[in-house]
């Protein structure tokens, strides 16, 4: 009997001290990504940090979770880690290009459809790892990675190479009624006055449009002769007899004369 007391004993005594030692396990468990917790993890999606590990590209977010920091990305949770990014994307599954799974925002690069966070139109990457684009020279549509007037590549509309055999060029304006304002992309329209001009006003004109001028006067006789064509039938048969009786009175004063 005291034999099966003491193993019955023994036996309780080993499962207390199991029981607390799977219990200092669990609380010792932390999810692997925190350097400390507050709970154990468990079987959910929950980390419980309260601090990350140092030199993983981690940041402890809200959730309490350490999450991979902007520009870098751990491929879905599968390495511990964190690698950076190609520097146009906010989080990715690897350093590529197209590797992106966001990208960071800026107001001057788009998504195209291969994947790739470009410039937009004017800009220019100045590959600084700048998520940034850099403005091309205002006369530029696309340029050569150079704020330089002399570096456009691509010319908008009103707009040419100044000397298209090369690269590189400055951007024109393509007919001589139009002008450049100093900031705009395309080239403005003179007045319709003026051959040339430096600004919109007819004031502006430093050369005038002789056409303009030719099909004003044409107008105004037009116009004269339309006038002309609405006066009363009575106002021409009564000119048409006054200019025959003056025409009398001059043969009467000459056979006078002669007589």
């Amino acid at each position: 009997m005291k034999v099966y007391l003491s193993e019955l004993k023994l036996i309780i005594f080993a499962h207390v001290k199991l029981d607390m030692l799977n219990i200092k396990l669990k609380t010792l468990y932390a999810d692997p990504r925190c350097r400390t917790c507050f709970q154990a993890a468990d079987d959910t999606t929950n980390q419980y940090c309260l601090t990350c590990i140092s030199g993983e590209n981690r940041n402890l977010i809200e959730e309490f979770k350490c999450e991979f920091q902007d520009n870098y990305g751990d491929n879905n949770g599968t390495v511990n880690i964190c690698f950076i990014c190609d520097y146009t994307c906010g989080s990715c599954l690897n350093s590529q290009p197209t590797g992106f799974v966001t990208c960071l925002e800026s107001p001057n690069r788009y998504l195209t459809i291969l994947g790739q966070y470009l410039c937009q139109s004017s800009y220019y990457d100045d590959l600084t790892d700048s998520i940034e684009c850099s403005k091309c020279y205002y006369t530029c549509q696309e340029c050569a990675n150079s704020p330089e007037k002399a570096a456009c590549t691509e010319c908008p509309e009103t707009r040419i190479p100044s000397n298209p055999t090369l690269d590189n060029y400055e951007c024109v304006c393509q007919f001589s009624n139009f002008f450049d304002d100093g900031y705009a992309l395309k080239c403005q329209q003179c007045d319709f006055t003026c051959n040339t001009c430096n600004g919109p006003l007819s004031s502006n004109c430093l050369t005038c449009d002789n056409s303009y001028r030719y099909n004003q006067i044409r107008k105004i006789l037009q116009k004269l002769f339309k006038t002309f064509l609405q006066l009363p039938i009575s106002l021409f048969l009564f000119s048409a007899q006054l200019n025959k009786k003056n025409q009398l009175q001059i043969i009467n004063l000459t056979h006078r004369q002669v007589d």
